[in-house]
């Protein structure tokens, strides 16, 4: 991950929508752990889908590049690749959350 700051590259008009942004990426994280298990790759392939245009909109391209990743990823059910990409989006999560506390 980047030494780059998530929260800085967030439009100024859409900063109070992130804490709703961030709790629905939560939910979202822990249902393609569950789903993944059950080897569920549509609906994985539909929350990366789902990501990659809600990331763009809240100008986290991170988020955008994950969605694309895990969308693509599902088509070819690459399971470990899944399983690399949920980690980064907690990550990322993670990291928007300690920046939006500390702003």
């Amino acid at each position: 991950m980047k030494n780059v700051s998530l929260l800085a590259q967030i439009p100024e008009d859409v900063l109070p929508l992130v804490p709703d942004f961030l709790a629905r990426r939560e939910t979202e994280i822990t249902e393609l752990s569950s789903h993944l298990q059950d080897r569920d790759y549509d609906f994985v392939r539909m929350v990366g889908h789902r990501l990659k245009g809600s990331g763009a909109g809240y100008g986290l391209m991170e988020f955008t590049v994950i969605g694309r990743a895990l969308e693509a990823a599902a088509l070819e059910q690459k399971y470990d690749a899944i399983t690399t990409l949920i980690k980064e989006l907690e990550d990322h999560v993670s990291l928007l959350k300690t920046e939006l506390a500390a702003a």
